[in-house]
Protein backbone atom coordinates (compact mmCIF):
# COMPACT_ATOMS: atom_id res chain seq x y z
CA UNK A 1 0.00 0.00 0.00
CA UNK A 2 2.49 2.22 0.57
CA UNK A 3 4.96 2.00 -2.43
CA UNK A 4 1.50 2.61 -4.24
CA UNK A 5 0.47 5.81 -2.49
CA UNK A 6 4.27 7.06 -3.27
CA UNK A 7 3.68 6.23 -7.29
CA UNK A 8 0.20 7.97 -6.56
CA UNK A 9 1.90 10.89 -5.47
CA UNK A 10 4.16 11.44 -8.07
CA UNK A 11 1.31 11.73 -10.59
CA UNK A 12 -0.72 13.93 -8.41
CA UNK A 13 -0.47 17.47 -6.99
CA UNK A 14 -0.29 16.38 -3.65
CA UNK A 15 2.28 17.98 -1.16
CA UNK A 16 2.86 19.23 2.39
CA UNK A 17 0.21 17.69 5.09
CA UNK A 18 -0.99 19.39 8.75
CA UNK A 19 0.00 17.64 11.60
CA UNK A 20 -0.87 14.19 11.58
CA UNK A 21 -3.29 13.83 14.51
CA UNK A 22 -5.38 16.25 12.47
CA UNK A 23 -5.34 13.50 9.21
CA UNK A 24 -6.16 16.71 6.64
CA UNK A 25 -3.90 18.35 3.98
CA UNK A 26 -3.66 22.34 4.30
CA UNK A 27 -4.23 25.10 1.93
CA UNK A 28 -1.47 23.68 -0.12
CA UNK A 29 -3.40 20.68 -0.87
CA UNK A 30 -6.51 21.92 -2.07
CA UNK A 31 -8.10 20.47 -4.72
CA UNK A 32 -9.16 22.24 -7.58
CA UNK A 33 -10.24 20.51 -10.34
CA UNK A 34 -8.37 17.18 -12.41
CA UNK A 35 -7.07 19.08 -15.26
CA UNK A 36 -4.99 21.14 -12.67
CA UNK A 37 -3.12 17.96 -11.25
CA UNK A 38 -2.84 16.37 -14.67
CA UNK A 39 -1.20 19.44 -15.85
CA UNK A 40 1.51 19.05 -12.95
CA UNK A 41 2.19 15.51 -13.71
CA UNK A 42 5.26 15.42 -15.30
CA UNK A 43 6.56 18.21 -13.30
CA UNK A 44 5.76 16.34 -9.60
CA UNK A 45 7.43 13.23 -11.73
CA UNK A 46 10.53 15.51 -12.08
CA UNK A 47 10.29 16.74 -8.20
CA UNK A 48 9.65 13.34 -6.35
CA UNK A 49 12.22 11.39 -6.37
CA UNK A 50 12.52 9.69 -2.69
CA UNK A 51 10.70 8.31 0.11
CA UNK A 52 11.48 11.42 1.67
CA UNK A 53 8.80 13.60 0.33
CA UNK A 54 5.89 11.86 2.42
CA UNK A 55 7.71 12.46 5.75
CA UNK A 56 5.20 14.96 6.72
CA UNK A 57 2.12 13.33 5.58
CA UNK A 58 0.66 10.14 7.37
CA UNK A 59 -0.45 7.67 4.90
CA UNK A 60 -4.29 8.16 6.02
CA UNK A 61 -4.41 11.75 5.32
CA UNK A 62 -2.71 11.53 2.38
CA UNK A 63 -5.52 8.38 1.56
CA UNK A 64 -8.36 10.48 2.28
CA UNK A 65 -6.93 13.30 0.15
CA UNK A 66 -6.38 10.39 -2.93
CA UNK A 67 -10.12 9.52 -2.19
CA UNK A 68 -11.02 13.14 -2.42
CA UNK A 69 -9.58 13.54 -5.78
CA UNK A 70 -11.16 10.34 -6.64
CA UNK A 71 -14.45 11.52 -5.69
CA UNK A 72 -14.04 15.25 -8.09
CA UNK A 73 -12.64 13.32 -11.24
CA UNK A 74 -15.20 10.57 -11.60
CA UNK A 75 -18.58 9.15 -11.07
CA UNK A 76 -19.49 6.76 -8.52
CA UNK A 77 -17.29 3.93 -8.65
CA UNK A 78 -18.82 -0.13 -9.66
CA UNK A 79 -16.82 -3.00 -7.40
CA UNK A 80 -16.55 -5.85 -9.20
CA UNK A 81 -14.50 -9.20 -9.25
CA UNK A 82 -12.10 -7.67 -6.99
CA UNK A 83 -11.65 -4.67 -8.96
CA UNK A 84 -12.98 -1.21 -9.13
CA UNK A 85 -14.40 0.44 -11.92
CA UNK A 86 -14.42 4.37 -12.39
CA UNK A 87 -16.26 6.57 -15.34
CA UNK A 88 -14.18 10.24 -15.83
CA UNK A 89 -16.93 12.88 -15.14
CA UNK A 90 -14.42 15.30 -17.41
CA UNK A 91 -14.71 14.64 -21.06
CA UNK A 92 -10.91 14.84 -22.62
CA UNK A 93 -11.81 15.86 -26.65
CA UNK A 94 -9.04 17.10 -28.85
CA UNK A 95 -6.71 14.29 -26.33
CA UNK A 96 -5.70 11.31 -26.88
CA UNK A 97 -5.99 7.54 -25.77
CA UNK A 98 -2.58 8.16 -23.79
CA UNK A 99 -4.11 10.91 -21.35
CA UNK A 100 -6.91 8.09 -20.28
CA UNK A 101 -3.93 6.01 -19.72
CA UNK A 102 -2.04 8.03 -17.73
CA UNK A 103 -5.14 9.73 -15.62
CA UNK A 104 -6.00 5.99 -14.74
CA UNK A 105 -2.59 5.01 -13.74
CA UNK A 106 -2.60 7.90 -11.29
CA UNK A 107 -5.34 6.27 -9.32
CA UNK A 108 -3.38 2.70 -9.53
CA UNK A 109 -4.95 1.49 -12.82
CA UNK A 110 -5.60 1.10 -16.54
CA UNK A 111 -7.96 1.07 -19.12
CA UNK A 112 -10.82 -1.10 -18.12
CA UNK A 113 -10.21 -4.33 -20.01
CA UNK A 114 -13.24 -6.84 -20.66
CA UNK A 115 -12.02 -10.49 -19.83
CA UNK A 116 -15.43 -12.35 -20.24
CA UNK A 117 -18.71 -11.86 -21.09
CA UNK A 118 -20.00 -11.62 -17.18
CA UNK A 119 -17.90 -8.05 -16.73
CA UNK A 120 -19.38 -6.95 -19.99
CA UNK A 121 -22.97 -7.48 -18.66
CA UNK A 122 -21.50 -5.95 -15.66
CA UNK A 123 -20.11 -2.93 -17.22
CA UNK A 124 -23.28 -2.29 -19.66
CA UNK A 125 -25.25 -1.72 -16.48
CA UNK A 126 -22.83 0.26 -14.46
CA UNK A 127 -22.73 2.75 -17.75
CA UNK A 128 -26.61 2.61 -18.22
CA UNK A 129 -26.83 3.56 -13.99
CA UNK A 130 -24.08 6.60 -15.19
CA UNK A 131 -25.52 9.91 -16.30
CA UNK A 132 -24.51 11.91 -18.55
CA UNK A 133 -21.97 9.41 -20.38
CA UNK A 134 -22.30 8.50 -24.02
CA UNK A 135 -19.01 7.08 -26.02
CA UNK A 136 -16.66 5.31 -23.47
CA UNK A 137 -13.28 4.47 -23.96
CA UNK A 138 -11.91 1.03 -22.95
CA UNK A 139 -8.79 -0.81 -23.25
CA UNK A 140 -8.36 -2.14 -26.53
CA UNK A 141 -6.04 -1.21 -29.83
CA UNK A 142 -5.63 -2.94 -33.10
CA UNK A 143 -3.24 0.15 -34.34
CA UNK A 144 -0.78 -2.74 -34.62
CA UNK A 145 -2.63 -4.47 -37.14
CA UNK A 146 -6.07 -3.79 -38.12
CA UNK A 147 -8.81 -5.78 -37.01
CA UNK A 148 -6.31 -7.58 -34.37
CA UNK A 149 -7.71 -6.59 -30.98
CA UNK A 150 -5.22 -5.73 -27.68
CA UNK A 151 -5.16 -4.80 -24.74
CA UNK A 152 -2.74 -1.76 -24.78
CA UNK A 153 -0.97 -2.56 -21.06
CA UNK A 154 -0.69 -6.19 -21.83
CA UNK A 155 -0.17 -7.01 -25.30
CA UNK A 156 -3.04 -9.40 -24.99
CA UNK A 157 -5.87 -10.34 -27.55
CA UNK A 158 -9.02 -9.17 -26.36
CA UNK A 159 -11.19 -11.64 -25.44
CA UNK A 160 -14.64 -9.74 -25.85
CA UNK A 161 -16.14 -8.43 -29.27
CA UNK A 162 -19.53 -7.75 -29.58
CA UNK A 163 -20.05 -4.81 -31.89
CA UNK A 164 -22.56 -2.11 -32.70
CA UNK A 165 -24.05 -1.95 -36.26
CA UNK A 166 -21.88 -1.17 -38.97
CA UNK A 167 -18.91 -1.61 -36.35
CA UNK A 168 -16.15 -1.62 -36.66
CA UNK A 169 -16.08 0.25 -39.90
CA UNK A 170 -12.15 0.25 -40.16
CA UNK A 171 -11.41 3.45 -40.60
CA UNK A 172 -7.55 3.75 -40.85
CA UNK A 173 -6.88 6.02 -37.31
CA UNK A 174 -10.13 4.72 -35.38
CA UNK A 175 -8.24 2.30 -33.58
CA UNK A 176 -9.28 2.25 -30.24
CA UNK A 177 -12.27 0.66 -28.50
CA UNK A 178 -15.32 2.12 -27.24
CA UNK A 179 -18.88 1.03 -25.57
CA UNK A 180 -21.49 3.11 -27.17
CA UNK A 181 -24.11 3.63 -24.75
CA UNK A 182 -26.59 4.61 -27.60
CA UNK A 183 -26.37 1.47 -29.45
CA UNK A 184 -27.25 -0.80 -25.81
CA UNK A 185 -23.27 -0.05 -25.01
CA UNK A 186 -22.14 -2.62 -27.59
CA UNK A 187 -18.41 -1.92 -28.90
CA UNK A 188 -17.41 0.42 -31.72
CA UNK A 189 -13.87 1.60 -33.06
CA UNK A 190 -13.12 5.19 -33.03
CA UNK A 191 -10.04 7.64 -32.73
CA UNK A 192 -7.42 7.29 -30.03
CA UNK A 193 -6.31 10.98 -31.19
CA UNK A 194 -8.42 13.86 -31.18
CA UNK A 195 -11.16 12.67 -29.34
CA UNK A 196 -14.89 13.36 -30.18
CA UNK A 197 -16.68 15.81 -28.39
CA UNK A 198 -18.66 13.28 -26.27
CA UNK A 199 -16.42 11.06 -25.05
CA UNK A 200 -14.72 10.04 -21.70
CA UNK A 201 -13.13 7.01 -20.25
CA UNK A 202 -13.71 4.19 -17.81
CA UNK A 203 -10.52 3.02 -15.46
CA UNK A 204 -9.82 -0.47 -13.66
CA UNK A 205 -8.05 -0.84 -10.63
CA UNK A 206 -7.05 -3.81 -8.47
CA UNK A 207 -8.23 -3.32 -4.98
Amino acid sequence: MFSFLVVLMSALQVVSCIDDSLLQCNSSCAVYDFKYFVDKLLQQERELSTYQSLTNCSAVALQAQIEAIEDLAFYPSLIYGGKKYLIAQLFFQTQSSRVAITRCGAFGGYLAEIDDTDEYAALKTFINNTPNVNMIMISGSDAATKGTWLFQRTGQPVPVIDWAPNEPNLVEEENCLYLWRDFDNLMMDDACEYIPFDTTFMCEIPI
